[in-house]
């Protein structure tokens, strides 16, 4: 199985100004997804998908290929989907076809190689998947105990419906009554290139789902904060999560 990895990082971050080049441990950000993707055993080419010319001078200073600039059409916020269009029509024009694409966004700075090889295994040994994406089990902020504002600024429960049963009032249930529910982490959206291209969509109706062994791959950066913790965690990770 052929599968190209793309890395978007454009310039214009807006939660994190310059995010993707600014540094955790030492390090800009999105060195860490490339170097993990160039540890990869199974990735068969890995791209970096930026209008920026600092970005891009920076990934090329850590072995990342970036064979073209990111239209500008492309640069504001736009979905993924489209960058990864953009870079499999950018090889294909050059000849060269994939079987697979991963998006790797350089935010989630501590996914591992084996994690992206992992997913890789499961769309490749599968029949029936079309596309992986890597979550995990949420046992905090659970839907069933959100509520939300009515007309009347009274709360009522976000779940209209639990366990069978039409809720009436907003109450707290015990977690072991709830069903596992997972959420995506962001870590990795990998897709058939065939399936993406009928349906624009990196998670598809046949998605599989991988877990990282270790919550430390599930950290994801979005604010100032979060960027503050990833500093601590890339200087630390050795000791804490052993």
């Amino acid at each position: 199985m052929r599968v190209l990895g793309v890395i978007p990082a454009r310039g214009g971050s807006v939660g994190v100004k310059r995010k993707n080049i600014r540094l955790i441990g030492g390090k800009p950000l999105i060195s860490y997804t490339i170097k993990e993707a160039h540890k990869s055993q199974l990735l068969t080419d890995v791209c970096v998908s930026t209008e920026d010319e600092e970005i891009a001078s920076v990934a090329k200073e850590y072995g990342a290929n970036v064979p073209f600039v990111r239209p500008l059409h492309l640069a504001p916020d736009v979905p993924s989907e489209w960058v990864v269009e953009h870079a499999l029509t950018f090889f294909e024009d050059q000849g060269i076809k994939y079987d697979a694409v991963m998006l790797l966004q350089p935010t989630s700075p501590f996914r591992s190689a084996s994690t992206i090889d992992s997913c890789i295994n499961i769309l490749k040994q599968s029949q029936n998947l079309t596309s992986v994406l890597t979550g995990h089990n949420i046992e905090a902020a659970r839907p069933e105990w959100m509520f939300r504002i009515n007309k009347n600024g009274k709360i009522e429960p976000y779940v209209q419906e639990l366990n069978g049963k039409a809720r009436e009032f907003f109450e707290l249930t015990a977690r072991q009554e709830l069903e596992t529910l997972y959420r995506p982490d962001g870590n990795i959206f990998l897709a058939r290139v065939d399936t993406f291209k009928e349906t624009g969509a990196l998670v598809t109706n046949d998605c599989g789902y991988f877990e990282p062994e270790n919550i430390i791959e599930q950290f994801d950066i979005d604010t100032e904060l979060e960027l503050a913790i990833a500093n601590f965690l890339a200087e630390n990770k050795d000791s804490l999560f052993r």
